[in-house]
């Protein structure tokens, strides 16, 4: 009965997230309030639904102006990347590799920005800071969970008929799923980061 409750409440943030998600500009505000609420359900507190609107409204501004910022940025970076690879110019090998690291390192720290979000009370820069550094500092976690983040990305390139097979996946569980892997592999950086912050408050 529990694990039934779990896929439920499970099934139920993610049907939240994809609508709250639908205007586009509301994706970081929506992710936000996915972390927030999942890390609620993996330690039994609060109720999904009051849990996932309270961050959606508390962390609206903030988490839209970030996504916003990260969105523009890999629109950028994506025309770049695009413009090197398929344009012969002198050089261009040496700035395709340069745009796609800086491409990498907009995944990494787009990996760690909502989470954070969810979890402290930051500015806008020192969450920004604090993605940069995480994402040096645990860098396989993160990888792993950007890994996870770009199954459906990875699958539509490489395995369109299997992308399609699974669509109710998609729909009914996945972004829930997503979340509650990558809390699995950033808790613990994060809860460092609370031991640290209470050790410095403390002296």
């Amino acid at each position: 009965m529990r694990g039934l409750t779990r896929l439920a409440d499970l099934m139920l943030l993610n049907v939240l997230a994809l609508v709250c998600s639908i205007p586009i500009v509301t994706i970081g505000a929506s992710s936000s309030a996915l972390y927030y609420a999942m890390g609620h359900l993996i330690h039994d507190e609060g109720t999904p639904t009051r849990d996932f609107f309270r961050s959606f409204k508390q962390n609206f501004v903030q988490a839209t102006g970030l996504w916003l910022l990260f969105l523009a940025a890999g629109a950028a970076l994506g025309f770049a990347f695009v413009y090197y690879l398929t344009t012969q110019m002198t050089g261009g090998m040496v700035l395709l590799m340069l745009s796609s690291l800086v491409l990498l390192l907009w995944g990494l720290m787009l990996t760690w920005v909502f989470p954070l979000q969810a979890k402290f009370t930051n500015t806008f820069w020192k969450t920004l800071n604090n993605a940069l550094l995480l994402s040096v500092a645990y860098l396989p976690r993160t990888l792993a969970a950007l890994v996870v983040n770009l199954i459906p990305v990875l699958l539509y390139l490489f395995y369109p008929q299997l992308f399609i097979m699974a669509g109710i996946l998609w729909f009914a569980l996945w972004f829930s799923v997503a979340t509650w892997i990558n809390l699995k592999l950033l808790q613990k950086p994060m809860d460092k980061m609370i031991q640290a912050t209470e050790e410095n408050a403390a002296e």
